[in-house]
């Protein structure tokens, strides 16, 4: 046999075993893939379906508070209109946890620093918070800065992703306990029944333990206020509505 065909053989031979080994991974992460995660992800998906049936029935009050540039604290935004997708309900590779916070009252701030004004406005597109800005001119006709109409309204996302290489499910959380964004890892069999019930307290700002391990002392501390904020207002109303009304007694 030539050198020529003993090197295209070997070639050959190499690239043979390269695609059986890829062939034999990919074998391999499918059936982890259809035995250990696809049904935690089912399980997963159906919690999550319960309690959002349960919630968007119930209207149950969760109000918190977000911190903005320039503005600081906002606060009464209330969690409404909870909704859960999935993108192939035999085969799940991604469910996502869509709901808004919501105000009663506008947020129009007259902004006076042009440096401000920028980074409001940096601000709010890159977390996806609609607006309009028009120039503000004073009873003289001089500009005196840029008057905002915020949408009080803010979107909210949980993603799960599983990363078929790993087969690691990854949450992505969006706009939650802060204007921004949460990242966190978790095993398959970390998807569990406990875990269910961190996350539907998480969810209701009543928990803030899901989050805790990786994150930084000042995101832990917003998130506890977030969820004292939620109790406090929680308490507040319970009072209001046990107060003795003498119009029922009768």
């Amino acid at each position: 046999m030539s050198d020529f065909l003993d090197s295209l053989e070997t070639e050959a031979n190499s690239l043979r075993s390269m695609k059986e080994k890829k062939a034999d991974r990919i074998s391999s992460i499918k059936k982890i893939y259809d035995h250990d995660v696809n049904p935690r992800l089912k399980e997963l998906y159906t919690f999550l379906k319960k309690v959002v049936d349960h919630l968007n029935f119930l209207d149950k009050e969760t109000i918190t508070s977000y911190d903005f540039p320039v503005l600081g604290k906002i606060e009464n935004f209330k969690q409404e209109e909870y909704i859960v997708t999935v993108d192939d309900i035999d085969n799940l590779g991604r469910i996502e946890l869509l709901f808004q916070c919501q105000r009663d009252l506008p947020i129009t701030p007259l902004i006076k620093n042009k440096i401000e004004e920028v980074k409001l406005k940096d601000f709010l597109k890159e977390h996806f918070i609609n607006f309009d800005s028009h120039t503000s001119y004073a009873p003289n006709g001089q500009p005196v800065g840029a008057r905002f109409e915020i949408e009080p309204n803010i979107p909210i996302q949980f993603v799960f992703i599983v990363d078929m290489d790993t087969l690691n499910i990854n949450l992505d959380i969006y706009n939650f306990a802060y204007l921004g964004h949460q990242k966190m890892t978790f095993r398959p069999n970390e998807i569990n029944p406990k875990l269910h019930d961190q996350l539907g307290k998480f969810i209701l700002r009543q928990d803030s333990s899901l989050t805790d391990l990786g994150m930084s002392e000042e995101q832990k501390q917003r998130i506890r206020e977030n969820i004292a904020q939620a109790k406090k207002k929680s308490f507040i109303d319970k009072v209001r509505n046990t107060v003795y009304n003498p119009n029922k007694a009768r």
